[in-house]
């Protein structure tokens, strides 16, 4: 829930092409409830998609002021008390255990907050590198930044609220992860491994960063961050169609 700071002038766009082009108007807006159910980030800020008595239209997050919120509803509220709606949020999900590589996405998130202090990380799942990861992030003092959510029975509305999906992986199977993720419409940046480039049709769908070191997860991150990146929409269907055409196609050949 949000009101307005200048309700008698709202610089307000019709769609996310028109944010990019510039075509705004201005609206007037009347003292009441508004609601925003969409939140998109731009090189250039935050957008949101707020509804109510004058229909619905994109504005800055500049804009407006929080009243009430529900976002991040399903994380601890003391991790939702430190992030807010108007930082930078990347999501990663796995279990923490090494092949998953979160101590370099921490580091690379260090670097990141060095140039911007709004950026944060919700790390979501559980495993054997708990209290490793808990250390370290005290060590590089990110108690701010970097937060261990845990493991959520559905942590799929958590991941759609966030701005972007980091998958920091040294190697995956079948990485599905990645595939919800894609799902869900996100903007991607992962680790260079041969399965997630290619799912990611080596850029076509996501981010694919130049390795699986700190410096190339920051400098992919960056690059999602400050870039307008535009990325085809995955379809599931799809790529479950073509998954079982090659999995006939390997039977009929054995």
């Amino acid at each position: 829930q949000v009101t307005f700071i200048n309700p008698h002038y709202v610089e307000a766009y019709q769609s996310q092409t028109d944010i990019l082009e510039r075509n705004e108007k201005v609206i007037t807006v009347k003292n009441g409830k508004y609601y925003v159910d969409k939140v998109v980030t731009f090189n250039f800020g935050k957008y949101v998609h707020v509804c109510g008595e004058f229909g619905s239209s994109y504005v800055s997050m500049e804009q407006v002021v929080v009243s009430k919120s529900f976002y991040l509803e399903a994380l601890p509220e003391k991790i939702r008390n430190q992030v807010s709606i108007s930082d930078t949020l990347f999501i990663t999900m796995g279990r923490l255990s090494p092949e998953k590589n979160q101590e370099s996405l921490i580091y690379a998130v260090e670097k990141l907050v060095k140039e911007n202090p709004n950026v944060k990380l919700i790390i979501l799942g559980k495993g054997l590198l708990q209290e490793q990861l808990t250390e370290l992030i005290i060590k590089l003092d990110l108690q701010n930044n970097v937060f261990l959510a845990g493991q959520l029975e559905n942590p799929f509305f958590t991941l759609s609220e966030s701005d972007f999906f980091v998958f920091p992986s040294y190697w995956e199977g079948q990485p599905m992860v990645l595939l919800e993720a894609l799902s869900l419409n996100k903007k991607i940046i992962s680790s260079n491994i041969p399965q997630s480039a290619f799912v990611l049709k080596d850029g076509k769908y996501g981010l694919v960063s130049n390795g699986t070191d700190t410096e190339s997860l920051a400098d992919g991150m960056k690059k999602i961050m400050y870039e307008n990146l535009n990325f085809d929409k995955f379809s599931a269907d799809k790529y479950n169609q073509n998954a079982i055409e090659s999995f006939y196609d390997v039977i009929k050949h054995e």
